[in-house]
């Protein structure tokens, strides 16, 4: 019985090995892909370097509170703080942080920084190509993370709908930065099935998301949602590619 018993529980080990033998091997192509992300796929909450945001305004998040630095558990974090004048007005509070370092040497990406900070200034974003040979380069400067403004931030515009906390969004995130950096319509059917999206509604099931183009450059888009799974079908595709074309068209028309 002894024997029996041993071969079964081999024989229930190796089912598992042969039934995954003959599953297709799934693999991120990167460094070869596609898109801004070179084919590397990653989670929404995937914590990357860091990002310092800015308001509606443009303006700097970051008020130089220190409270970041002072819940870093590996004192990775250094800043030094200035004042904000009349001429030269970076945040929108009386202090701007005017040097803000990150050693990632040190940094073990526990996010404590981005709980602790008030002002919601610093996130964690999705750049994950550190390695180097050269440590001193690993140490980030203030304008290395520093949110752009311009070229490669999508900055939300008028909208009907619910809140989202997502108004300005990086060319390398979303549903919408893939769609603006491809400048590709892209269409949903479950947005719970796309590691790209970025969750706006709990009641958001489809999506689709449309470039839209002036003078050959993508300039904005037209993004809906949908509370219903696979709402979108070809001829709700056309119609929002029309929609985004004639926009782009009327944009052209109108003086510099």
């Amino acid at each position: 019985m002894a024997i029996i018993k041993d071969i079964a529980g081999i024989a229930k080990g190796m089912s598992i090995t042969f039934r995954e033998m003959f599953k297709p091997t799934v693999v991120e192509n990167y460094p070869d892909g596609k898109g801004p992300l070179r084919g590397a796929v990653f989670q929404e909450r995937f914590r990357g370097v860091h990002v310092l945001q800015r308001d509606e305004n443009g303006l700097e998040k970051c008020v130089a509170c220190f409270l970041c630095a002072a819940a870093c558990p590996s004192n990775c974090i250094y800043i030094e703080a200035a004042e904000n004048t009349a001429e030269n007005r970076i945040s929108g509070a009386e202090r701007y942080a005017k040097v803000y370092n990150i050693d990632y040497n040190r940094c073990i990406f526990c996010g404590y920084c981005v709980e602790a900070c008030p002002t919601d200034a610093i996130t964690h974003g999705h750049g994950f190509e550190l390695a180097t040979y050269d440590i001193n380069s690993l140490v980030y400067r203030k304008d290395q993370m520093l949110e752009k403004v311009g070229g490669d931030m999508l900055v939300l515009g008028p909208f009907k709908g619910a809140m989202t906390p997502h108004t300005r969004i990086p060319l390398n995130q979303g549903i919408c930065g893939a769609a603006a950096s491809s400048g590709q319509t892209i269409v949903i059917d479950d947005v719970h099935n796309d590691s790209r999206y970025l969750a706006c509604s709990i009641e958001t099931k489809s999506e689709i998301v449309v470039p839209v183009f002036v003078h050959g450059k993508v300039v904005g888009e037209l993004d809906i949602d949908s509370h219903f799974l696979a709402a979108f079908g070809p001829d709700d595709r056309t119609l929002c590619e029309h929609a985004a074309a004639v926009l782009g068209k009327f944009i052209e028309s109108r003086p510099s």
